[in-house]
C-alpha cells in the first residue's frame, strides 16, 4: 500500500499535541504538598505591610460532617492560609483534612455553601465554592484537599459533600449528600 510520506509525522504531532492537552489531575498527595509550599510562603511573607494592615492570622474550624441516612461521615479539620495570585492579590484557602471518611461511593466532591446562599439538594448553581474530589475506601485513609474559603466577599458557611451523578436525566448534576457548619475556633 502506497502512502504519502507526511502522514506519519502528522498522526506523531496530533498525538503529542493531544498528550499535552490531556495532563492528568494533581493527586491528593501533590495538593497537599502544593498547599504545604504556599502556607510556607505565606509564612515567609513580612507581618505587615506598607498599607499598614495587620499580619495574616491563620484560622482553624473542625467537626464532624454526617448525611441525614447516616451512610457518609467524617470528622473534618480545616486551616487556612494566604495564597498570592498571579496578579499580586491574595485568596484565603482552606486545606482540609477528613478523617474516619466513610461512605457508600468510592468519590465525593467536596464544596462550601456561601453566606447568602440558597442550599438545596443540589450543588450545580448559585454562590459556592468548590474543593475537587476525594477518594473514600479504608485503604485510602485521611483524605486532604483546598478550597477557597470565600468568594466575592462572602465567607464560606457550610461544608458541603456531593456526589456527582452519571445519569444525564438526573434532577442534579450534583447532588449533596451531606452537611455542616463551620464555626471557626477563637483566637
Amino acid at each position: 500500500m502506497n502512502r504519502p510520506r507526511h502522514v506519519a509525522p502528522v498522526v506523531l504531532v496530533a498525538a503529542l499535541l493531544l498528550a499535552g492537552c490531556s495532563q492528568p489531575a494533581a493527586e491528593p498527595e501533590a495538593r497537599t504538598a502544593r498547599a504545604a509550599d504556599e502556607r510556607a510562603a505565606a509564612a515567609e511573607e513580612p507581618g505587615e505591610s506598607a498599607s499598614d494592615e495587620p499580619a495574616y492570622t491563620p484560622r482553624t474550624a473542625s467537626g464532624t460532617i454526617v448525611s441525614d441516612d447516616g451512610l457518609t461521615s467524617a470528622a473534618f479539620e480545616i486551616e487556612t492560609f494566604l495564597r498570592t495570585l498571579e496578579d499580586g492579590e491574595t485568596e484565603e484557602i482552606g486545606e482540609i483534612r477528613f478523617a474516619d471518611l466513610t461512605a457508600t461511593v468510592t468519590t465525593l466532591g467536596v464544596g462550601g455553601e456561601l453566606i447568602g446562599s440558597d442550599p438545596g439538594p443540589c450543588f450545580d448553581t448559585g454562590m459556592r465554592t468548590g474543593g475537587g474530589d476525594i477518594t473514600v475506601g479504608p485503604a485510602e485513609g485521611s483524605q486532604t484537599t483546598t478550597m477557597p474559603v470565600d468568594a466575592e466577599g462572602r465567607a464560606v458557611v457550610e461544608l458541603v459533600l456531593l456526589v456527582h451523578e452519571q445519569d444525564p436525566n438526573a434532577a442534579c448534576f450534583n447532588r449533596v449528600i451531606a452537611r455542616a457548619p463551620l464555626v471557626w475556633d477563637e483566637d
